[in-house]
């Protein structure tokens, strides 16, 4: 349901992608953002009046439910290393699924594309990225959420390093695909396998941790990817970075999958 859910963010970035092509070219790139403040302002209030709230964490009551919980306990045994690892894996992920996705656009311009060309390439990481939300979802479910991360963004990290060679169009159409899947499957299974490593008290707060800490590689991976062009390093360095941040997730999943095991509530022994 999380990586089903998370789904939304490519559907959104597709349609972002292909009102690019036609608004961007005759109005300007200041259009969007008003098309998006729509989106904003009516999305809101919707959410305030149909998204449930979780019915165990409702209905819990009395001196003895244990519906909070302190952040200390996730920096704490025995759940320090697993809050440690998750938060670097979504740093890493967020890095390359930001980077690529705020770039992208500009990077196969500078590479010789026209501008509609290199829109219809974000398109088809977007694309991508929706049919990743249900090829992981399934894969997810079958194998375990920390796992198939693992090797859908080794997919990722693959398939950006073979955009590097400058292959014909075809294949970067086909491995910007492999990287929608791979990136933004490995973003959202990320959700998945932290709600089922840590036990609901703790649930909601290990979500916010790896996920905020994550948002450092979300704003940090658009300005590296600036400073590398600016220096003149090329089209390829904004690749070779966003691809090494896809094999860096590839590795802390992997290290999650065989070395971190969910523990049981030691509140709850109490």
């Amino acid at each position: 349901m999380a990586t089903l859910m998370m789904s939304g963010v490519p559907i959104g970035g597709s349609i972002a992608a292909i009102t690019d092509i036609w608004v961007v070219p005759a109005f300007g790139w200041e259009a969007m953002f008003l098309l998006a403040l729509v989106a904003m302002v009516g999305l809101v209030p919707m959410g305030f009046r149909y998204l449930p709230e979780t019915l165990s964490f409702k209905h819990r009551s009395g001196p003895g439910a244990r519906c909070g919980s302190g952040f200390g306990d996730l920096l704490r045994a025995p759940y320090a290393g697993a809050s440690v690892l998750f938060a670097l894996a979504s740093l890493a992920i967020l890095f390359a699924w930001y980077g690529l996705g705020t770039w992208l656009p500009s990077l196969m311009e500078q590479a010789g594309y026209e501008l509609g060309s290199a829109l219809t390439f974000a398109l088809a990481l977007n694309l991508g990225a929706v049919a990743g939300s249900v090829i992981t979802a399934w894969a997810g479910d079958r194998f375990g959420a920390a796992p198939t991360a693992a090797v859908a963004a080794l997919v990722a990290g693959i398939g950006l390093a073979v955009i590097m060679t400058m292959p014909q169009v075809g294949v970067v159409y086909a491995m910007l695909i492999l990287a929608g899947v791979g990136i933004h499957g490995t973003a959202a299974l990320l959700i998945a396998a932290v709600a089922n490593h840590y036990p609901e008290r703790l649930r909601s707060t290990a979500l916010g941790w790896a996920l905020g800490m994550g948002r450092i590689g979300a704003v940090g991976a658009p300005q590296v990817g600036g400073l590398l062009l600016a220096a003149g390093l090329g089209v390829n360095s904004n690749f070779l970075v966003f691809a090494l941040g896809a094999g860096l997730a590839a590795i802390l999943f992997a290290v999650i999958t065989f070395r971190v095991k969910p523990v049981a509530d030691p509140a709850l022994a109490n």
